[in-house]
């Protein structure tokens, strides 16, 4: 994953600088010239951000995308090291794609399936972000055995707080909140024991061992390209300032891991 790094800091300097050209043309080269999957569905990613821009690069045929996303999806797929965030916003970006320019019913199919996949992927991508040791997950289970009451979001996180769970997991644990809380009187809510049981569903499924970070196999790649690498198949390629802020403050050495597995 050599120079990943510096390919997409340059092609979103273009972009930021209005040279949208350019930036395809960088993207495009990433493309054919890496060898990494990951990097490769990174420059998907951005590719189909711009296709989906109301100003569109003329070197950008939009119905070119889809193909890139898919041939990028396939490969990230077949990794022996997966990871289902990527997976899950590539699909996602395929599918908006497809439906935002229906052409037949079998683009339609095409999109809905892919919608549908995409949502499961960025669950379990979620539940793989986090990184939570399963033994701990389960402990913590077993002890909100009686909390059935359902919370609002707030107060979920300040009673996962008191789990161990870090405050950088917030957006994460939110996205997982959105897709599991119900309707109440007073507004959407989940219980920590549905959380922390959809939670380990989830885990288990994955693997039988315990979850891995994104990019734990990217061999060679420097910490902040897997960084990178994770926050723009997480949040997408947009908003590179604020990334560039979360890389600065989301793993301070001195920050408590305490659902983390002990090495």
């Amino acid at each position: 994953m050599a120079d990943v790094e510096d390919s997409i800091a340059k092609a979103r300097t273009l972009e930021a600088a209005g040279s949208t050209t350019e930036a395809v043309q960088e993207y495009l080269k990433l493309l054919k010239t890496s060898t990494d999957a990951l990097s490769k569905g990174t420059a998907a990613l951005c590719l189909g951000n711009l296709a989906m821009a109301e100003q569109k690069p003329d070197n950008l045929m939009r119905e070119d995308v889809p193909d890139i996303l898919q041939k990028a999806f396939d490969e990230a797929h077949a990794l022996p090291v997966r990871s289902r965030m990527l997976e899950g916003r590539l699909l996602q970006q395929l599918s908006e794609l497809l439906l935002s320019g229906v052409k037949d019913a079998d683009a339609v199919d095409r999109g809905v399936a892919a919608r549908r996949q995409a949502r499961q992927l960025l669950l379990e991508g979620a539940v793989e972000y986090l990184d939570w040791s399963l033994s701990k997950a389960e402990k913590f289970l077993a002890e909100a055995k009686a909390e059935t009451t359902p919370l609002p979001l707030p107060q979920l996180m300040e009673r996962l707080g008191k789990c161990g769970v870090r405050v950088t997991d917030a957006e994460t644990i939110e996205e997982l909140f959105d897709a599991w809380a119900l309707p109440t009187a007073g507004g959407m809510a989940l219980s920590i024991q549905d959380f922390l049981k959809n939670y380990l569903d989830l885990a288990k499924g994955i693997s039988p061992e315990p979850c891995h970070a994104p990019c734990e196999g990217l061999s060679g790649s420097s910490s902040l390209e897997q960084a990178l690498v994770v926050l723009v198949s997480k949040q997408g390629a947009s908003d590179w300032d604020a990334k560039a802020q979360e890389l600065r403050e989301r793993f301070p050495e001195s920050e408590p891991e305490l659902l983390q597995d002990e090495t």
